[in-house]
């Protein structure tokens, strides 16, 4: 009995690895899932930093269309600038512009603002705008 046991043992104990094609096939599995997930995670991260900063660009162009429009600043024509006095170091990545362009009459303007910014090298923009009156008419 004590032979039989020992065979039963050694045939038991040489099946207990894997064999060298299936370690192999796991490090090529491997070798393809690995390098896609990481694309994926890299891009989805990229993502989500290009939709950070153009939610900040949105209110920027909204705060500086908000700002020319007001103090009439926009009557001056076409300007350009970038967020380095505001304190913030985070916003000195941020730059604008503002264009003035004529509208369909000739007494309206269409006012918009720019503001670039850039993830990875790559320029990004937000583009907000309003019309607005060129020249007061007085009415008697």
């Amino acid at each position: 009995m004590s032979k039989t046991f020992h065979m039963a043992c050694s045939e038991r104990c040489g099946r207990r690895g894997f064999t060298f094609a299936e370690v192999l096939a796991a490090m090529l599995f491997m070798a393809i899932v690995i390098p896609v997930t990481i694309r994926g995670i890299s891009l989805a991260n990229r993502m989500g930093v290009v939709a950070e900063r153009k939610r900040i660009a949105a209110e920027l162009a909204s705060l500086k269309l908000n700002e020319v429009f007001l103090d009439d600043s926009w009557r001056d024509g076409n300007k350009e600038g970038n967020y380095d006095d505001t304190g913030d170091a985070s916003l000195s990545q941020y730059r604008w512009t503002l264009e003035i362009i004529p509208w369909t009459d000739d007494v309206m303007r269409l006012i918009v603002v720019k503001v670039f910014y850039k993830v990875q090298n790559v320029e990004y923009s937000v583009s907000l705008g309003t019309i607005a009156v060129a020249e007061e008419s007085s009415q008697s």
